[in-house]
Formats: structure tokens, C-alpha cells, sequence
């Protein structure tokens, strides 16, 4: 329980810290790469833990701790809520333009963010439960 809560909530802000440089390297401004980087927290976040806790314990009950299988089980889960979203847009009838403008927020920011921290989850994970290799599996000599 302590990896699986460690993991779920180190993974966004490791992977915001992660992000500053490459969104600050794309806008060309160090404060924008920090805004950017926080608002993937603050807006993800929610969604993250309304989504991505159901989809974490499912795959850490299969043994899926490799972080590449949980980044592109988070990104799969990703655009399956922005389609999701789409579709009870279109059934109730909600104004097409704002619903597009939310469905491309989530999934746009999403796609970069939901892998990254997938991957953030499943390389923290994996260090607390079964331990950092100082040492593990080597021979003495």
C-alpha cells in the first residue's frame, strides 16, 4: 500500500519536474515551462485519480509494473476518456464547440502527460516495493 500510494502521488509531480525542461524548451520561456508544469498537476490531477486509480490496482493485480506497459495503459485510458467525454457530449447535447475545446484539452495535454506519468508510476513503484538495487543481485568478490 505504501509503494501504490507513494507512486500515485509522486508520479505527477516527478513528471511535472520531469516536463519543465522540454515545455520550457518548446516555449522558449522557463516560467511558461513551470505554468505549464504545474497547470498538467492541477488539471490532470483529478482526473488522474478519478481514472487512474481503478486502472493502476487492475494492472498491479496482473503483476503490469513495467513502465512502458502502464504509460501506454495510460495513455489508452487517456483517449478513451476524451472519447468517452465526446460521445455524452454528443448523447446530451452539449454545445459542439465547447465540448470539442475540452475533449482536445484532454486529450492533447493528456496525451503528453498521461504516458509520462504512467511511467513516473511505474519506475517509482517498482524502486519502493522491491528496493532501489543498491547492492541486489550482485556477487561478492
Amino acid at each position: 500500500m505504501t509503494a501504490f500510494l507513494g507512486a500515485l502521488f509522486g508520479a505527477p509531480f516527478l513528471g511535472a519536474v520531469v516536463s519543465v525542461p522540454f515545455a520550457a524548451l518548446l516555449t522558449g520561456s522557463i516560467p511558461v515551462g513551470f505554468i505549464i508544469a504545474l497547470y498538467s498537476v492541477l488539471g490532470g490531477g483529478p482526473l488522474y485519480l478519478l481514472f487512474g486509480i481503478p486502472v493502476l490496482i487492475y494492472a498491479l493485480d496482473r503483476n503490469w509494473s513495467n513502465p512502458v506497459v502502464l504509460a501506454a495503459l495510460a495513455l489508452a485510458t487517456n483517449l478513451t476518456m476524451a472519447a468517452v467525454y465526446l460521445l455524452v457530449a454528443w448523447l446530451f447535447g452539449f454545445d459542439t464547440d465547447t465540448s470539442w475545446s475540452i475533449a482536445l484539452v484532454i486529450g492533447g495535454y493528456g496525451c503528453l502527460f498521461a504516458p509520462l506519468w504512467g511511467a513516473m508510476f511505474g519506475l517509482i513503484y517498482t524502486q519502493i516495493r522491491f528496493g532501489f538495487g543498491l547492492g541486489q543481485g550482485r556477487i561478492a568478490s
